[in-house]
């Protein structure tokens, strides 16, 4: 699949990011370096282990890397858990977990098969 055609699938803007990489390499290329990143991974450590102050600094990360690359929807998934723990009061929303890991399942998964 096209990086263009990747974009579309997972709910991103193709067109904001091809404004600041300006070529389909380049995107690749960070689109790609996501597949390392850790925040989702401390994200799901955090909640798991309780700690809602870091469940909130992960949570806070993923939607910048996600914003960065334009990954709208994961962005969004992201930033309504991330608002939902801002205060540090109560442990994330299983619903709104549920919706992060969906979206970055599918941009995982169709990351794959990026040409």
């Amino acid at each position: 699949m096209t990086v263009k055609e990747f974009y579309e699938i997972t709910g991103g803007d193709y067109d904001r990011v091809t404004e600041l990489l300006l070529k389909d390499e380049l995107i690749k290329k960070f689109v790609l370096k996501f597949a390392n990143d850790g925040s989702y991974n401390s994200l799901k450590e955090a909640i798991a282990d309780g700690d809602i102050e870091a469940s909130f600094h992960a949570a806070h990360t993923l939607k910048g890397v996600s914003a960065n690359l334009g990954f709208v929807r994961l962005q969004n998934a992201v930033s309504d858990l991330t608002e939902q723990l801002r205060p540090c009061t109560e442990q994330a929303d299983p619903a709104l977990v549920q919706k992060v890991d969906e979206c970055y399942a599918s941009v995982m998964d169709n990351m794959k098969e990026l040409d």
